[in-house]
């Protein structure tokens, strides 16, 4: 068991299994709690072993001291951070952030020993909880120094003005519509707005929080705060689009306006972004570890036209990862997706895989179990692939030998009607 020299957030749940959202150093998570010798305990497991708790619980343990225990109902997006465990009253922060509360949502037990040593359990409310991410303070800071208010495309285009000066970029971009585009930063947006530290307006985003927020930033980036303040204070949305299409072209590839802005010569030259395509070729790739912008970016600059989604649930905690927004964002960009849960496989099957060896066995029942009575999503991807000439199988991990994509990459390249190029991302 770890020592409490750390804080851990997470969620566990008999039939979802276990979601981390914080852990620790030394890979230790939470996964649940029990009650032993009269005082609540809690279950610390390393990664790849399962607790046999049976409830959804979250627990926050900091500096050595139990500050915070729960069960939650409802979905697991729906955080309890803690109580305090004398007083009873929500709520706890996390160390080094800073959490708002809207009002109560939903309900949650709380169990706590009293001075009887019996074990009570009271019904109080669970606010959810909003964590005041450091690229969220960047969004706020950038808000503030151009007067509390920008246009929607402004705001991105100064945004990757910012990031490009970064030596460790806060947000990843893709070339979108009206060139570059962050999902994860118009999602923070949407975030910001819901919890009223900002609005929207026909204009576009107004700061409505009197917080100063450029104060909370890295002296590195108050530093490229102010040169972008400096360099593009009164610059239209247009012209911020003509530098950002000028100085960076590659994220101008899928830009519906790129020929108001770029000449001929330079439009016939975006092709060299994009890998042509020379022969078919099957692809597989795994998002584990990436941003979505970053996955994107890997899709597009293979020329990839369709992606075929292969979990069973596509269901990620990972932003941008879910069905819908998997789908929308290739959309966005020109890609094709299609999710094909049937040759899949279930998460229960895959809660404790700590070794080669027990993927190898997983995958030796699924290419027996299920590749044999999936022929026809086999053969629909072959159709795709045939009338695509690039296309692409997608799931978590990021080596496909601990994934089953490879295994049904391989199924259907022993189709008959198979005579192309498999390569894994």
């Amino acid at each position: 068991m770890c020592p409490y020299n750390w804080h851990s957030l997470g969620v566990f749940n008999s039939d979802i299994g276990f979601r981390s959202l914080f852990t620790s150093e030394r890979g230790c998570v939470f996964s649940g709690f029990t009650y032993a010798t009269n005082r609540l305990t809690p279950l610390i497991t390393h990664h790849g072993n399962q607790s046999k708790a049976t409830n959804t619980a979250i627990l926050v343990v900091s500096k050595a001291k139990f500050v915070g225990l729960g069960c939650v109902f409802f979905r697991p997006a729906s955080l309890f951070v803690g109580f305090n465990d004398t007083a009873l009253r929500p709520p706890l922060a996390l160390p080094n952030e800073k959490i708002r509360y809207p009002n109560p949502t939903n309900l949650a037990l709380l169990t706590t020993r009293k001075k009887s040593k019996k074990i009570k359990t009271l019904c109080l409310p669970l606010r959810q909880t909003f964590v005041m991410y450091y690229r969220r303070k960047i969004l706020l800071s950038l808000l503030q120094s151009f007067d509390n208010t920008l246009e929607k495309l402004s705001l991105q285009k100064l945004l990757f003005l910012f990031t490009r000066m970064q030596k460790e970029q806060d947000f990843d971009f893709v070339p979108y519509k009206y060139g570059c585009f962050s999902f994860q930063a118009n999602a923070d947006l949407s975030t910001l707005t819901k919890y009223g530290l900002i609005r929207q307006t026909e204009q576009g985003w107004e700061k409505v929080s009197e917080e100063n927020f450029v104060v909370g930033l890295k002296k590195t980036d108050k530093e490229i705060l102010q040169a972008v303040k400096h360099l593009y204070k009164n610059k239209t949305a247009s012209e911020l689009i003509g530098i950002t299409y000028k100085r960076y072209p590659y994220y101008a590839l899928k830009s519906k306006i790129a020929e108001k802005y770029l000449t001929p010569e330079e439009l016939n030259n975006l092709s060299k972004y994009v890998e042509p395509i020379q022969e078919t070729c099957l692809y597989t790739i795994g998002y584990e570890g990436i941003s979505l912008e970053s996955y994107l970016n890997k899709l597009i600059k293979k020329n990839i036209k369709v992606l075929c989604d292969v979990r069973k649930n596509a269901l990620s905690m990972k932003f941008g990862f879910s069905k819908n927004q998997l789908k929308n964002a290739c959309e966005g960009v020109g890609i094709l997706y299609y999710h094909l849960p049937d040759v899949g496989i279930d998460s229960d099957q895959r809660q404790e895989l700590s070794t080669q060896a027990d993927y190898d066995r997983l995958f030796d029942k699924y290419v027996s179990s299920t590749l044999p009575y999936t022929m026809g999503t086999q053969t629909f991807i072959l159709q795709l692939l045939q009338e695509y000439s690039s296309v692409a199988l997608t799931c978590f991990e990021a080596q496909s030998c601990q994934c089953h994509r490879s295994h049904l990459a391989k199924a259907i390249t022993e189709l008959p009607q198979f005579s192309y190029r498999l390569q894994h991302l």
